[in-house]
Protein backbone atom coordinates (compact mmCIF):
# COMPACT_ATOMS: atom_id res chain seq x y z
CA UNK A 1 0.00 0.00 0.00
CA UNK A 2 1.51 3.25 -1.41
CA UNK A 3 1.34 6.42 1.35
CA UNK A 4 -0.83 9.54 0.97
CA UNK A 5 1.58 12.74 0.52
CA UNK A 6 1.58 15.57 1.63
CA UNK A 7 2.63 18.63 -0.33
CA UNK A 8 6.15 19.43 -1.05
CA UNK A 9 7.81 21.21 1.75
CA UNK A 10 10.66 23.91 0.91
CA UNK A 11 13.85 23.93 3.52
CA UNK A 12 13.22 26.98 5.36
CA UNK A 13 9.56 27.07 5.88
CA UNK A 14 8.33 25.94 8.94
CA UNK A 15 4.73 24.30 7.22
CA UNK A 16 1.56 22.93 9.01
CA UNK A 17 0.53 19.48 8.36
CA UNK A 18 -2.88 17.64 9.21
CA UNK A 19 -3.64 14.44 9.56
CA UNK A 20 -7.67 13.84 9.44
CA UNK A 21 -9.16 10.94 10.76
CA UNK A 22 -12.86 11.33 10.41
CA UNK A 23 -13.00 8.06 7.92
CA UNK A 24 -11.76 6.64 10.83
CA UNK A 25 -13.86 7.40 14.05
CA UNK A 26 -16.61 5.80 15.22
CA UNK A 27 -19.86 7.74 15.56
CA UNK A 28 -19.86 10.01 18.04
CA UNK A 29 -16.31 9.94 18.09
CA UNK A 30 -13.56 12.12 18.46
CA UNK A 31 -9.70 12.62 18.84
CA UNK A 32 -8.46 13.20 22.18
CA UNK A 33 -4.99 14.92 23.63
CA UNK A 34 -2.40 16.39 21.31
CA UNK A 35 -1.47 13.00 19.10
CA UNK A 36 2.38 12.12 18.68
CA UNK A 37 4.42 12.50 15.34
CA UNK A 38 7.18 10.79 14.56
CA UNK A 39 9.77 11.42 11.28
CA UNK A 40 11.58 9.27 9.41
CA UNK A 41 13.39 8.35 6.43
CA UNK A 42 11.21 7.05 3.49
CA UNK A 43 13.02 3.93 2.50
CA UNK A 44 11.82 5.22 -1.25
CA UNK A 45 14.27 8.02 -0.65
CA UNK A 46 17.10 8.54 -3.03
CA UNK A 47 19.20 10.46 -0.67
CA UNK A 48 20.13 10.01 3.00
CA UNK A 49 19.77 11.50 5.92
CA UNK A 50 20.66 9.61 9.33
CA UNK A 51 18.91 12.54 11.39
CA UNK A 52 16.44 12.75 10.30
CA UNK A 53 16.20 16.32 10.13
CA UNK A 54 12.98 17.23 9.58
CA UNK A 55 11.26 18.19 12.47
CA UNK A 56 8.25 18.66 14.46
CA UNK A 57 7.71 22.42 15.35
CA UNK A 58 6.32 22.71 18.81
CA UNK A 59 3.37 20.41 20.08
CA UNK A 60 0.79 18.44 17.57
CA UNK A 61 -2.72 19.90 18.37
CA UNK A 62 -6.43 18.66 17.52
CA UNK A 63 -8.37 20.44 14.91
CA UNK A 64 -11.88 20.48 15.10
CA UNK A 65 -11.84 17.14 16.67
CA UNK A 66 -11.11 14.82 13.74
CA UNK A 67 -7.89 16.33 12.76
CA UNK A 68 -4.30 16.37 14.40
CA UNK A 69 -1.78 19.51 13.32
CA UNK A 70 1.87 19.96 13.48
CA UNK A 71 4.22 22.24 11.94
CA UNK A 72 7.10 20.66 10.58
CA UNK A 73 10.49 22.29 10.04
CA UNK A 74 13.83 22.03 8.33
CA UNK A 75 15.21 18.88 6.49
CA UNK A 76 17.56 18.29 3.85
CA UNK A 77 16.48 19.06 0.44
CA UNK A 78 16.11 16.03 -1.90
CA UNK A 79 14.96 13.93 1.03
CA UNK A 80 11.28 12.21 1.11
CA UNK A 81 10.36 11.47 4.54
CA UNK A 82 7.24 9.90 6.27
CA UNK A 83 5.64 11.63 8.92
CA UNK A 84 3.60 9.06 11.58
CA UNK A 85 0.88 10.73 13.47
CA UNK A 86 -0.61 8.49 16.33
CA UNK A 87 -3.66 9.69 18.56
CA UNK A 88 -6.23 8.51 21.04
CA UNK A 89 -9.88 8.96 20.88
CA UNK A 90 -12.58 9.22 23.41
CA UNK A 91 -13.36 5.50 22.84
CA UNK A 92 -10.02 4.59 24.47
CA UNK A 93 -8.91 3.85 20.51
CA UNK A 94 -5.45 4.49 18.99
CA UNK A 95 -5.61 5.17 15.49
CA UNK A 96 -2.14 5.81 13.73
CA UNK A 97 -1.52 7.34 10.01
CA UNK A 98 1.30 8.39 7.88
CA UNK A 99 1.86 10.05 4.97
CA UNK A 100 5.34 11.22 3.03
CA UNK A 101 6.41 14.87 2.56
CA UNK A 102 9.61 15.30 0.19
CA UNK A 103 11.60 18.42 1.14
CA UNK A 104 13.20 20.63 -1.74
CA UNK A 105 15.62 23.68 -1.39
CA UNK A 106 14.41 27.24 -2.00
CA UNK A 107 15.79 27.11 -5.69
CA UNK A 108 15.19 23.50 -6.93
Amino acid sequence: MSLPRFDTKRTAEVDAFAFDFINALQSGESLTGGGTWAVSVSPESTVADAGPSLAVDGTPNIVDTTKCAARLKDGLSGVLYVVTCTVGTSNARTLQAAALVLVLNEDT
